[in-house]
């Protein structure tokens, strides 16, 4: 059963019939009432939506205005001024050491706040490299891991390098000593060569493998200065790559728990903020010297000093707030009179639709009792409620007051039956 098939069974009334019940209503004898307050429900609707954020806005705006603490609301900005000028002067001569020091603090308070706004932006800085580091972090642990493949790689091929020098160098300075020894046994009377075993008596020949000897040890010498060089080279070489790996061993652990952890760990400071939040420190602990003289000034705590300073405070709370309610003025004039607009449309929508609700409310009131008639045994049907300015057409069933889906399962059925009967003609 549906709500369709309820209204089908009973003929609908008629603009005139239900204007009888108001005549209030005649000028909407010929309209199609259901189909004008369609429209204008759904217009309605929207223009409430925006008038009701607007409406918020200009609450919260008129708040603003109507809290603002103002010294004397009959007061210009010319008077808060002139005001101000005189009690600054009596200021500036009565206490003029403790105004110095005021200025000071002020001062430091400037650049805690400049530090403040600093550390902020750099901490979004930060953030920001984090995030790019985070969207980056799989491509730089397999770059550093293959980067850390190659620095081992080539370390080892100069360490196996600086293995061959140093056996090159080993086997050149023994054959060094070889020759150096031979050297010295050339004085003797009888030399024995050591590679061949003959002996040389004959001095001319002594001095000639002399020469030859003194020839061998100095291109020895080159040949060690080469190796020790080359040596040096590589050794350099292979720390520079060991520290290079040690960085990046410690950049790549870190990028792994960094993706282990969820990105949640990291929590450093950068070296950047240290610095600024060092700063900062300095400053507040300079302001804390400066606070503490100021303390110490006489004057500081007696009423007429307290009293002035409390008037001077309220004269520039009151001309701050002056002229911020003077720039939201200026700022909300075209709002308000956007809203006025609307307040105007929307009471007008209201009126007519609140005149469409009523003709459309007794219209299925005669629905209502002509199915009821029709239906009858104690059975009722309820087909609309209204919330505010919105329809609801609904289909709820009686029997003998109480709702359908509270019957019993012998009053349902019998309901059941008795509307079939009525409105499925066949049954």
């Amino acid at each position: 059963m549906n709500r369709i098939n309820v209204l089908n069974i009973i003929p609908k009334p008629t603009n005139s019939e239900v204007i009888v019940y108001d005549t209030n209503l005649k000028d909407l004898l010929d309209v199609n009432v259901f189909e004008e307050y369609t429209f204008d429900y759904t217009n309605y609707s929207s223009i409430k939506e925006t008038f009701n954020s607007l409406e918020k806005e200009i609450s919260n705006y008129r708040e603003t205005i109507n809290s603002a603490y103002l010294y004397n609301t009959s007061w210009k900005e010319e008077d808060y001024l002139r005001m101000l000028q005189v009690d600054k002067k009596t200021y500036s001569t009565l206490y003029s050491n403790i105004k110095k020091l005021e200025d000071k603090i002020n001062v430091y308070k400037t650049k805690i706040e400049t530090f403040n706004q600093q550390i902020e932006m750099q901490q979004i800085k930060d953030n920001k490299e984090l995030e790019k580091k985070k969207k980056n972090l799989d491509e730089d642990i397999k770059k550093k891991q293959e980067k850390l493949f190659y620095l081992k790689e080539k370390t080892l091929d100069l360490k196996n390098d600086l293995d061959y020098i140093n056996k090159n160098i080993e086997e050149t300075i023994i054959n060094k000593d070889e020759i150096v020894q031979m050297l010295e046994s050339l004085n003797n009377d009888i030399y024995l060569c050591p590679y061949c075993n003959s002996k040389l008596e004959n001095k001319r020949n002594k001095n000639k493998v002399e020469k030859s000897l003194n020839e061998k040890i100095n291109d020895i010498d080159k040949m060690l200065s080469k190796y020790q060089k080359r040596k040096t080279d590589l050794e350099s070489k292979i720390n520079e790559l060991v520290k290079e790996q040690k960085e990046i061993t410690i950049s790549l652990n870190n990028d792994i728990q960094f993706q282990n952890q969820d990105f949640n760990f990291y929590t450093k400071k950068s070296v950047e903020v240290l610095k600024l939040e060092n700063l900062k420190n300095k400053t507040a602990n300079d302001m804390s010297k400066v606070e503490k003289q100021l303390k110490m000034q006489p004057n500081v705590n007696s009423d007429d000093f307290i009293k002035l300073k409390d008037r001077i405070q309220k004269y520039e709370l009151s001309l701050d707030n002056l002229r911020r309610i003077k720039l939201l003025k200026i700022k909300y004039q075209e709002k308000i009179e956007t809203y006025n607009q609307l307040n105007e449309q929307v009471k007008s929508l209201e009126n007519k639709i609140t005149k469409e609700l009523n003709f459309i409310s007794i219209y299925y009131k005669l629905c209502e009792q002509r199915i009821n008639n029709f239906i009858g045994e104690n059975i009722t049907f309820k087909l609309f409620k209204i919330e505010k300015f919105e329809l609801v057409e609904i289909l709820e069933i009686y029997y003998n007051g109480i709702f359908y889906e509270n019957l019993n399962e012998e009053s349902k059925l019998f309901v059941d039956k008795t509307i079939a009967k009525n409105i499925y003609k066949d049954l």
